[in-house]
């Protein structure tokens, strides 16, 4: 059951860098709202800076192992995430 949640995540992950990008790159007024991330883009530009907090989350999550529930936790806040991000996507399409 681990192994799903991990493969979820990464798969969120690279939803999450998909969806930002494609958002702020194609809808006028769309913002990062995550200090931390936007930071990251601010410096080293959109892809990149989202690639550099990716990156290393996703080795948290493969090399630290975390119980069940907070694998769970964390792969349902990125699915809202991602869901969220889609939902702006097709709002202004």
């Amino acid at each position: 059951m681990e192994s799903f949640f991990i493969y979820a995540l990464v798969a969120l992950q690279l939803g999450d860098i998909w969806t930002t990008q494609y958002a702020l790159r194609n809808i006028r007024g769309a913002v990062e709202s995550n200090p931390i991330v936007k930071k990251a883009m601010d410096s080293l530009g959109v892809l990149s800076g989202l690639f550099a907090i990716k990156a290393p989350f996703i080795a948290i999550l493969i090399f630290y192992p975390l119980p069940l529930w907070a694998l769970a936790a964390i792969t349902a806040f990125y699915v809202y995430v991602v869901g969220n991000n889609a939902r702006i996507i097709l709002k202004h399409k």
